[in-house]
């Protein structure tokens, strides 16, 4: 069971398995504070489902970078022109910095804090 607290140490919810349950939170009048603690798990629930929506974006965006760099890399292999290769390795350290963004969005996905550059 994991038991989440706000700062005062009193119980905002408590998680049993995959489900979510309120705790009673009391202030220090002594009122329950029910609203509170489901609003706070209601906040959690929206980013545990963005950072799933994220993850299958990065990985999906992922895939399609990785066939595009897979293309300019063959082009560039094949073509003969010094400028055509200037452009098109351009055009891989481009797709090199789409896939860091990529990895922040696994990073956000996975829980942690993308990394600021």
């Amino acid at each position: 069971m994991q038991r989440l607290c706000d700062k005062k140490h009193r119980d905002l919810w408590l998680k049993n398995g995959d489900e979510w349950h309120t705790g009673n939170c009391r202030n220090s009048d002594g009122h329950y504070e029910r609203k509170r603690a489901e609003e706070e798990l209601q906040k959690a629930h929206k980013l545990e489902s963005l950072g799933l929506l994220a993850g299958g974006i990065a990985h999906d965006f992922n895939n399609l970078l990785g066939g595009i760099f897979g293309y300019i890399d063959m082009a560039s292999d094949e073509s003969k022109e010094s400028k055509v290769t200037r452009y098109l390795s351009k055009a891989m350290n481009t797709i090199d910095r789409a896939r860091a963004l990529t990895q922040q969005l696994l990073t956000f996905a996975k829980g942690g804090a993308p990394i600021q550059q």
